[in-house]
């Protein structure tokens, strides 16, 4: 199969996901001009915020289909993504993890090796561990980058600058940016620059777009 192919469903997202973030900047622009010049309101800033967690939402759902789609075949060739995969059976193994019972490595063994492949098993529940949650984390951006074979860095950048976007992704989302701790006066909802949640926003589009690239070039270089 072409690593279009595979990747195609990936691609659709991080279109839409684009797309989305485009339109709240635009109305942002558009409510920001209605109002005349000064300090953006929130109305203006709830469209700025809303392009980040739609962006976020399209970085987190573009490697999830990438996972779906490019991992077992990844694992057949690419001796990184192979490396990773042992790490994860070696993990599940040991039953290691907060939320493993006592037993679940002999579980996960006897499960494995009665399948009818055990390969395909073993990536089948390492896809569901990768693809089982939203990824609201820096650390888990760059543990799915690794999954598909990737260096994080190359990808992603670093990993500071990161956490910072997606600690304020969180503020948005589990708190409503509502910062209750301000001064007796002063709005009680973090005030958000257009400039900078523009960057952040695009940062996020992008590295999905790389990645979606990144993982072509090693299906093209097996060619």
């Amino acid at each position: 199969m072409a690593a279009e192919d595979l990747t195609s469903k990936a691609k659709t997202v991080i279109v839409h996901a684009r797309d989305a973030v485009e339109t709240f900047l635009t109305a942002f622009e558009t409510i920001y001009a209605q109002q005349g010049r000064g300090r953006p309101g929130h109305a203006e800033q709830d469209q700025l915020r809303a392009a980040l967690v739609f962006a976020a939402a399209g970085l987190d759902s573009t490697l999830k289909e990438l996972i779906r789609g490019t991992v077992r075949d990844l694992a057949t060739f690419d001796s990184a993504v192979r490396k990773e995969l042992e790490t994860f059976v070696s993990r599940q193994i040991r039953g290691e993890g907060d939320d493993l019972e006592a037993n679940y490595g002999s579980k996960f063994l006897a499960k494995i090796l009665v399948s009818d492949t055990p390969l395909q098993g073993i990536i089948e529940e390492y896809v569901l561990e990768l693809t089982g949650a939203s990824l609201q984390s820096a650390d888990q951006v760059f543990k799915t980058l690794r999954a598909l074979g990737l260096n994080p860095s190359e990808i992603a950048g670093q990993m500071a600058h990161l956490k910072k976007i997606f600690s304020i992704r969180n503020q948005i989302i589990h708190e409503l940016d509502v910062n209750l701790r301000a001064q007796q006066g002063r709005r009680n909802r973090n005030d958000r620059a257009r400039d900078e949640m523009t960057e952040y926003a695009e940062l996020l589009l992008n590295i999905a777009e790389r990645t979606i690239q990144a993982v072509e070039v090693k299906f093209e270089q097996t060619v």
